[in-house]
């Protein structure tokens, strides 16, 4: 700036030989549009980046308001005639807001650079009381175990930077609080908007992907939530925990979407089951074996791909779900059937015999799952077994079982429809119904 109050002198002096009506017209012409370049190619890239630098600024802020000011008075170049816009004064009494613009762009373009990498390398993490245990709410006093990529902590480690400074600038620069403090959820919104979209074909491409991202919005979550309030009066609480939620939130979509994922490789099986229609015939026997041996391969696959991932507790529970939805869906197409005879009869059950080893899928270093393990955590897993007996049971087996009360799962209709399908329209048959 120094440079540039020398160079209109010297231009003053030799060029317009410092006439009086050469130097109106130097004020009112030249100037301002020298002004602008100035605002636009020095002032602003001497903006400080960081709240570190803007105490330096003051002394740029000094000369600029000494050459304006000597420029009105040896030019003649009044504000009231300049374009507000380009008056040096005026620029850096607004420190505030170009520093905080400034500042944001280089947080989210840093913030974006780190969403963008395709670098999947996970690590192991630990988190206690964090929000996702059953039923994903949080578990006082347990550590859990899973892993993260590199990605939500160097979005943390940048988030903690700009609310450290967002705090330390709260008592001067109050603009440039508010605008740090904007970024900081702005780089949130980035996440939750860049994740899913640029990285969508790595987390679809296998459920172990999906997961850690679940795992990577679940851990960053939490440290959202960790964050002490009180040290950091600028910060929003009730905009930080609606920002904790929507990560929670995201997470859960992607968990979700890797129990629907495999259930897409299930599918097909189920449908080649074709509802145990002529089971009896050696053919469609064969096929039925087949797809129960390979819906229990894909269970088994998905649990092999994904323990390593997830928190222990959460594995549970997500094999909890995935196992109820099948045997759900196995014991609806038992019940839809409406004429069961011995032989077929005896053919699901041996067919759904087989779903017996998906209770190894429940175990634990340590401790193999037995059948109790199981009931806790597949609500349906007893009433299927006892469905698949009562497809070898004698009807007056069923009226014993039924009087202890040991069917008592399956409701009225399930009863009725299951006996009139398994058993000859009989006298015996009539009466257990009217007893039902």
């Amino acid at each position: 700036l120094d440079g540039i109050h020398c160079m209109i002198e010297f231009f003053f002096l030799y060029f317009l030989e410092k006439r009086e009506q050469h130097a109106r017209l130097l004020g009112s012409t030249l100037l301002p549009q020298l002004f602008e370049l100035l605002i636009v190619k020095v002032m602003s890239t001497a903006v400080p980046s960081n709240s570190a630098e803007l105490k330096d600024f003051d002394r740029i802020s000094a000369a600029a308001k000494d050459i304006e000011q000597a420029c009105i008075h040896t030019y003649g170049m009044l504000l009231d005639t300049v374009d507000y816009s380009y008056s040096l004064v005026d620029y850096v009494s607004h420190l505030d807001s170009h520093f905080a613009k400034k500042r944001s762009n280089a947080v989210l373009k840093q913030g974006r650079n780190v969403m963008l990498r395709r670098l999947y390398d996970i690590e192991e993490a630990q988190e206690t009381d964090i929000s996702s245990q059953k039923n994903h709410t949080t578990a006082t006093g347990i550590t859990c175990y899973y892993q993260i990529t590199q990605t939500p902590q160097l979005l943390i480690l940048l988030l903690t930077d700009i609310l450290e400074e967002a705090s330390s600038l709260s008592h001067s620069h109050l603009l440039s609080t508010s605008k740090l403090m904007d970024t900081f959820f702005d780089l949130l919104d980035l996440y939750r908007a860049i994740m899913p979209t640029y990285h969508c074909q790595h987390f679809m491409s296998q459920s172990a992907n999906s997961l850690v991202f679940y795992n990577d919005c679940s851990w960053l979550s939490h440290q959202l939530l960790c964050i002490e309030i009180s040290r950091h009066p600028c910060m929003d609480a009730k905009r930080l925990t609606k920002a904790a939620h929507q990560l929670k939130t995201l997470g859960r979509l992607w968990y979700d979407f890797s129990l629907r994922q495999c259930m897409h490789h299930i599918n097909p099986l189920f449908t080649s089951l074709d509802g145990f229609v002529s089971i009896a015939s050696q053919k469609q026997q064969q096929v039925c074996d087949e797809a129960i041996g390979g819906i229990v391969r894909q269970v088994r696959l998905f649990a092999a791909n994904t323990n390593a991932v997830v928190d222990k507790a959460l594995f549970i529970e997500m094999m909890g779900s995935l196992v109820d939805t099948i045997i759900c869906l196995l014991i609806r197409m038992v019940e839809d059937m409406t004429d069961i005879g011995a032989d077929e009869s005896t053919l699901i059950a041996r067919a759904l015999n087989s779903l017996a080893q998906l209770v190894s899928v429940f175990d634990v270093p340590g401790k193999d799952a037995t059948d109790s393990d199981v009931i806790q955590v597949v609500p349906h897993w007893q009433k299927f077994w006892l469905l698949k007996d009562m497809l070898e049971m004698s009807m007056r087996d069923i009226t014993e079982a039924y009087r202890r009360h040991t069917l008592v799962m399956f409701s009225t209709d399930e009863l009725v429809g299951l006996i009139c399908a398994l058993f000859a329209n009989t006298e015996r048959r009539e009466e257990f119904l009217k007893e039902i």
